[in-house]
């Protein structure tokens, strides 16, 4: 892995509870049922999505950010294949700013190592508030680096999925699928920002039970655990 990509991984890590405007734009504080009886920690907030749930993803509006052509191509036209007509590309992360001002987006499909800012600062910023748009939208990280590091450094700046590169469409197609049809609710806290990742505790179960998720093969192949997404999950909020 390259220096550059360690010490973003490790800034990265150390900068997640900066808030920023925390509580600017965000969706209800709701109380779920498994929290009913608990006292949460200190500092932590559980919000709704920020996001509606859908099964037709042909009017999702969709922001491919990558400075590799040939990728944001491959990525286009996986969107394509849904019949989603409103897709936006970016080489960088200051264009998916001047796009993120003035178009809603509804989802990022978002690579890592960009020149300039990468992938991991402008998620942190965008769950902190710094960028204009909606903080809880769901962003996909596809990027060639599959070392743990830069995956829990994703994780902790709240991206809802990790995709290696190189990716099979389909297993694209099944995490913006699985993204809405279960809307993860959305957690403030003083070390996170970003989706619950209690949802992997979730996904533990079911496949312990014999469920799996719909996209588990691809999901081994690409990052080497066996949940949707992310791979060993080392960091939970809470239990």
């Amino acid at each position: 892995m390259k220096d550059t990509e360690m010490a973003q991984a490790n800034t990265s890590a150390e900068n997640v509870g900066d808030l920023g405007g925390a509580d600017s734009g965000l969706p209800k504080v709701q109380r779920r049922k498994e929290d009913e009886g608990k006292e949460l920690p200190e500092g932590v907030q559980v919000l709704e999505p920020g996001y509606d749930a859908r099964d037709d993803l042909s009017t999702l509006r969709v922001l491919i950010v990558d400075d590799n052509r040939f990728h944001r191509s491959l990525v286009r036209n996986a969107m394509i294949s849904q019949s989603i007509q409103g897709i936006w590309e970016a080489e960088d992360a200051d264009e998916a700013e001047k796009i993120m001002a003035d178009q809603p987006i509804d989802l990022i499909v978002l690579d890592n190592n960009m020149p300039g800012e990468k992938g991991i600062t402008f998620t942190q910023r965008l769950r902190q508030g710094k960028v204009i748009g909606n903080r809880c939208t769901p962003i996909i990280m596809v990027t060639a680096y599959g070392d743990e590091k830069i995956i829990t450094a994703a994780r902790n700046a709240g991206v809802h999925e990790y995709i290696l590169k190189p990716f099979n469409v389909v297993t694209l197609i099944k995490r913006v699928q699985l993204t809405f049809k279960t809307p993860r609710d959305f957690i403030i806290s003083p070390g996170y920002v970003g989706p619950d990742r209690r949802w992997e505790q979730k996904l533990k179960a079911q496949q312990a039970n014999g469920n799996e998720s719909p996209d588990n093969d691809d999901a081994k192949s690409n990052t080497g655990g066996g949940q949707p997404g992310i791979s060993k999950p080392e960091v939970l909020i809470f239990d």
